[in-house]
């Protein structure tokens, strides 16, 4: 049995096909955070930008723009609102 997709994999989803998406200048990039071990090895390694960071990764007219999605009652976790924090100190967009 297919499990059932969660709010915030529905709600990437539905951005990514978005006019935003294919707007000119527009870059979009779905962001999978993980860990896992390769085939072989014994050590776990990082997939993606790295724990908290953002959903969707976009360059607007070369400008970096980290998207994390939340429904309704969805929440930032510690991780996240540290990423958020640093990409802000460059001075880069994090919504």
């Amino acid at each position: 049995m297919k499990k059932p997709r969660r709010p915030e994999d529905i709600l990437t989803d539905e951005v990514r096909v978005s006019p935003i998406a294919r707007a000119e200048g527009v870059l979009m990039m779905r962001n999978n955070s993980a860990q896992g071990v390769r085939v072989g090895s014994d050590h776990p390694e990082l997939f993606g930008l790295g724990e908290g960071s953002a959903d969707l990764i976009l360059c607007v007219r070369g400008r970096f723009v980290g998207l994390e999605l939340k429904v309704k009652k969805g929440k930032q976790r510690e991780k996240q609102e540290d990423w958020e924090r640093k990409v802000q100190m460059l001075s880069l967009i994090h919504i």
